[in-house]
């Protein structure tokens, strides 16, 4: 390397401990490359957890036995359950042949009677007495049989077997050809996940490092006008970057190496999604640490030499301050994304549902053009106005405003995609969830008063044994299925099981449809085409129908008796399932439930990393501002002129921008409410996003004004 390269990197280096607008420059870029490596080896923790996970299904995966087998190594058979409403897995088990190895993460067999669960299993369920609803506990199980450390899942061998019909033979666990098992299948491609991650960290990432390479720095600007002037090439201004983006890169992608460093010698638990990451996924992927926060660091540094532009004059390119007129086009494509907004319920599913994301996201893209005008026109209006009122500091601000409103725009731009983002978060999570929150409203207005019990091994015996164990005030009812399918199923018992439920018990049938809410569930539960359910009255307990089901009833308001019939179902039937109603709903909406905590957890942190870009812009244009206003403030010693400059100038804006954010995203909620018929706009969000972005506005105008005096006193006049 020549001297003069050696010489324009050694002042890159020096570059960052110079002017307030290096040292912003600096922290701008060192937080742009700790979250663009946190965001690139968040990807590769997707890449390592789905890696482990696929490994571990292979190696704990069931391989059928096949039609040809005759006696399989091992009988299986899987069952649902779940506590409260999030759902697990429940292996039962019955191996036949002792040279066959039990699945991973069991140490041995279980023996008659005894269950196996997983660490995160028994955790969830302590309330519910997990550790006793399937048999003896004989231990957890290991790493090595889990999908990940928070699956729920139990491996139990049954007590009572009335034989193997509906279960499946199997040959072996670990091999080719194997059965997904446990939370391996709900689990979504690994494409969309990393899709999901690029969409919303990775554009955060981006725009962040845009922001920080683009940030104004009047040092780095001389030193480009002044490289221009002695003839050097674009390769000269590429290494003097270099130079002065190499050590926050760096340092930044140490800082940022930093959240996986803590998945090596630990489990991590993310907050909202309540995932738990294996450390043994992200220490079998170490090898890929060091290529991925190299291209990081590389990135930043390219980022920083293509997007520093020169123009033909020789100077630096600045953020736009939109002093000349905007392109008609962009208020063209902002009137057009809103238009594809309002014609989203009149196209076809999938077009709409294209058409609302893209609408969106060119609506949102045009704000600060169309921002641009309104604060130009704005200030045009204050400055007039305080001519003739003689408000000095109001004139001042206006006349700022009108002439550089693209100073305000950035920060007027990012409270107003800020305030949607979190809006159109809010109203898809409650989307998502609808049916769920109104299931779990039916339960707990039930409160336990009727359960379902199933099994395929229901006979008179175990029945009467079930019935006989149940607590106090509770009543069984069996459930008979016609043979025609179409008709409404009958339920058996006496005027006992059916008191409280119907105000009347005589003949030898009883209408539930002008019954109480527990009849009113029954009906909903079992009819067929709109028929009534009936319950057919007999007094013999001893001569139980060959039933499918049974019903367990009790006084509404009594409440824990799930925990006390899970326990005695499985003591009395193998591959006992207990049911309330309105559990389809609530347990099959839980993966639903779950993309809406894991957009929640996204938006939130691509939310914080935009504030992150929003104090950097600020941070840039308050020195902007302060220089041009201090030769104004020596001239007066009264603080509460510069703090009016800044009020005007900052602060009034940004609370327009605030009216204009709500105002934009409670009509969007409540669009995209009416137009998909579900979810609901919380109003109380919608207030405590605009107190909070109001006084936001507040800090940035107190911010600007503490700076202007701060650089105040320190002015001198020179020959700029």
């Amino acid at each position: 390397m020549s001297p003069l390269w050696r010489q324009l990197l050694r002042i890159g280096f020096a570059a960052g401990r110079g002017a307030p607008g290096s040292r912003i420059r600096f922290a701008g870029l060192l937080l742009a490359s700790a979250v663009l490596t946190t965001t690139m080896l968040a990807g590769l923790v997707v890449v390592a957890t789905y890696d482990g996970r696929e490994q571990r299904d292979a190696a704990r995966g069931p391989v059928p036995a096949g039609n040809d087998v005759r006696r399989p190594a091992v009988w299986l058979n899987i069952n649902r359950d779940a506590i409260g409403t999030v759902p697990h897995s429940v292996i039962h088990v019955e191996p036949l042949a002792e040279s066959v190895s039990p699945p991973p993460g069991l140490p041995r067999w279980p023996e008659r009677g005894e269950v196996f669960l997983s660490p995160a299993l028994l955790e969830a369920g302590a309330r519910e007495r997990i550790l006793h609803r399937y048999g003896t506990f004989a231990g957890l199980i290991g790493d090595a049989g889990l999908s990940s450390p928070g699956e729920r899942l139990a491996y139990v061998r049954p007590d009572v077997v009335g034989g193997y019909e509906g279960w499946r033979g199997i040959k072996r666990f670990g091999g080719v050809n194997t059965m997904l098992i446990g939370d391996s299948r709900d689990v979504a491609p690994i494409g969309q996940f990393l899709t999901m991650l690029v969409a919303t960290l990775g554009v955060a990432a981006a725009v962040l490092l845009v922001i920080a390479v683009r940030c104004g720095s009047a040092a780095r600007d001389r030193r480009t006008e002044l490289l221009a002037a002695l003839g050097a090439s674009w390769r000269h201004r590429a290494l003097l970057n270099m130079g002065e983006g190499v050590v926050p890169a760096l340092a930044g992608a140490v800082i940022g190496l930093t959240p996986y460093l803590a998945t090596l010698v630990t489990t991590v638990r993310l907050p909202g999604p309540e995932y738990m990451i294996n450390s043994a996924d992200t220490r079998a992927w170490l090898w890929a640490v060091p290529p991925t926060v190299a291209a990081s660091v590389i990135f930043v540094l390219l980022a920083i030499v293509t997007l520093h532009r020169v123009d033909a004059g020789g100077r630096s390119g600045r953020p736009r301050t939109f002093t000349g007129r905007v392109p008609r086009w962009r208020l063209v494509a902002g009137v057009a994304g809103l238009v594809g907004i309002v014609l989203t319920p009149y196209l076809p599913r999938m077009f709409g549902f294209l058409a609302y994301l893209g609408g969106t996201a060119v609506l949102w893209a045009a704000l600060p053009s169309a921002s641009a005008i309104v604060i130009q026109r704005f200030g045009g209006v204050m400055a007039a106005w305080a001519a003739k009122a003689g408000h000095v500091a109001m004139l001042i601000a206006g006349r700022w405003t009108a002439a550089r409103p693209g100073i305000v725009v950035r920060l007027t731009a990012v409270i107003v995609i800020g305030i949607g983002i979190v809006v159109q978060a809010q109203v898809w999570t409650s989307r998502l969830g609808d049916s769920s929150e109104r299931a779990l409203e039916f339960q707990k207005s039930l409160q336990d008063s009727v359960l379902v019990v199933s099994s395929p091994y229901l006979d008179s015996e175990s029945i009467e044994s079930f019935v006989g164990k149940l607590p106090a005030g509770s009543a069984t009812l069996g459930v008979v299925a016609p043979e025609d399918e179409t008709q409404p199923r009958r339920l058996w018992g006496s005027c006992a099981a059916v008191d409280g439920l119907v105000s009347d018990c005589f003949g030898n049938r009883v209408s539930l449809r002008d019954g109480d809410i527990r009849a009113q569930t029954l009906v909903g539960h079992f009819r067929r085409s709109g028929d009534d359910v009936q319950v057919r009255l007999t007094n013999e307990r001893s001569a139980w129908p060959r039933v499918q089901e049974l019903v367990v009833v009790s006084a509404v308001g009594t409440g824990g008796l799930a925990v006390q019939v899970n326990e005695e179902a499985h003591r009395a039937f193998a591959l006992a399932e207990v049911n309330r109603p309105g559990d389809t709903w609530a347990q099959g909406s839980n993966r639903l439930t779950t993309i809406s905590s894991w957009v929640v957890f996204l938006v939130t942190v691509v939310l914080s990393v935009l504030l992150v870009a929003m104090g950097l812009s600020s941070a840039a244009e308050f020195l902007t501002f302060t220089a041009a206003l201090a030769p104004l403030t020596v001239l007066t010693e009264r603080r509460r002129f510069v703090f009016g400059v800044a009020a005007w100038n900052l602060v009034a804006p940004c609370l327009i921008a605030v009216a204009a954010g709500v105002a934009i995203a409670a009509w969007q909620g409540n669009f995209f409410v009416a137009m998909s018929r579900s979810g609901d706009m919380s109003w109380s969000l919608l207030a405590n996003v605009a107190v909070t972005t109001a006084g936001l506005s507040l800090a940035i105008g107190a911010a600007g004004g503490a700076n202007a005096v701060r650089v105040a006193a320190r002015w001198r006049p020179v020959a700029d």
